[in-house]
């Protein structure tokens, strides 16, 4: 769906997200927009980040440094 995370409690993303991990385990391909890079590198198995539509980082989330940023 379309929604915001900015006006969910922490506890609802958590859940929202680990219902997304199902589905990818279950074999679904899931893109997800945010702007929270710490719940993008809890849960992605791939992060890409644009800055003025210019990719700046594409890899792993524990590749991924706040110095990117």
């Amino acid at each position: 769906g379309d929604w915001s995370s900015d006006v969910c409690s922490s506890d609802l993303k958590h859940n929202y997200f680990k219902l997304l991990k199902q589905l990818v385990s279950d074999g679904k391909g899931i893109l997800v927009v945010t702007h929270d890079i710490d719940l993008a590198k809890e849960y992605a198995d791939k992060i890409v980040v644009l800055r003025k539509g210019k990719i700046i980082f594409n890899g792993k989330p524990k590749e991924f440094s706040s110095e990117i940023m």
